[in-house]
């Protein structure tokens, strides 16, 4: 029997026949893989050099989209830049020329707050004859959360049942635009408060909910119970991200074996632990970072750190120094 949930594999865009075998081995399980063009490659250090990597990975794109055509693969699913940004133009000419092999897949659009910015998105596609069999709204900011209810019921009104059929929740963009310090850990308890009342907002619209990144990627009985608990709130099926061959293996492995319960952490840090961890993601950012993507793993405990996060731990030491009673 196949799982309620399917999967979305998050990843850079790299060169070289490996990375080939990599998607083709990890579409061969019937997961759904995202070329990411966005904040992969942000280096919060240099904004140049994130336009930079940005540019490379748009031309490892349109090689690897040649390569997939050639191979008779699946549409090419992508993550754009927002539609505010100055890279969207970029990656709009970008869409134009993938339209060469065909519809796409599907695109995350991110930093979506209202259905008009769907619409608009889409509009810009058709002027450069691009096209896609979907689009999927990642709802990232605390604009796009508080405003979610009349941004579903818009997007149901314009899209019906076509073109956007899933809803995203970005808890590392959340986190920073609302100065969450730190940011969501998916074992606490408040973290699964909030997500009941948004899945059952994106469901009451008739759309399935897309779960958030998890930063622990070496653990996979976290994952497991994690994909365990979504399956708990969720009434329609429901879609689970990845960022690493590890988590698909967990969540592919959960439907036939027995889940131990998540249990729900109640943590409220002190300052002085926020302080700690804030100055932990600091160091270990600083001492791996890559120079082809923005994130790094700390090996030590298998986990990944966005640059969202080495973001919000600089500002809360700089609002939090020391000295600070």
């Amino acid at each position: 029997m196949q799982p309620p949930y399917s999967l979305l594999h998050f990843s850079t865009i790299l060169p070289g026949p490996a990375f080939r075998r990599f998607t083709r081995r990890i579409e061969s399980r019937g997961v759904q893989v995202v070329f990411d063009l966005e904040d992969t490659y942000w280096d919060p250090d240099d904004p140049l050099r994130t336009a930079e990597r940005k540019s490379a990975a748009r031309r490892l794109l349109l090689d690897l989209a040649a390569d997939r055509a050639a191979g008779g693969m699946t549409p090419l699913t992508v993550r754009v830049n927002g539609l505010k940004t100055p890279e969207i133009q970029k990656d709009l000419l970008l869409l134009g020329e993938l339209a060469a092999w065909g519809p796409l897949r599907s695109v995350v659009l991110p930093k979506v707050e209202e259905a008009e910015t769907v619409e608009e998105f889409l509009g810009q596609c058709a002027r450069v004859g691009a096209s896609c069999q979907e689009v999927i709204p990642l709802v990232e900011t605390g604009r796009g959360v508080d405003n979610l209810g009349a941004l579903l019921a818009g997007l149901r009104k314009r899209f019906g049942d076509g073109q956007v059929r899933r809803v995203m929740y970005g808890a590392f963009d959340h986190c920073l635009d609302t100065g969450r310090w730190p940011f969501w850990e998916q074992d606490t308890q408040g973290f699964w408060d909030f997500l009941q009342g948004l899945i059952a907002q994106v469901e009451s619209e008739g759309y399935e909910y897309v779960h958030t990144p998890v930063d622990a990627i070496a653990d996979g009985e976290l994952f497991r119970q994690l994909v365990a608990r979504l399956g708990m709130l969720c009434r329609r099926p429901y879609v689970v991200s990845t960022l690493a061959e590890a988590q698909i293996l967990a969540a592919l492995e959960a439907p036939s074996k027995t889940v131990p319960e998540l249990v729900l952490r109640r943590p409220v840090p002190s300052v002085a632990e926020a302080r700690a961890h804030a100055r932990w993601v600091v160091s270990a950012y600083g001492q791996r970072k890559g120079r082809e993507h923005g994130f790094v793993i700390e090996p030590r405990l298998g986990r990944f750190i966005s640059p969202h996060e080495i973001v919000a731990a600089r500002a809360y030491l700089e609002a939090h120094p020391d000295d600070d009673p």
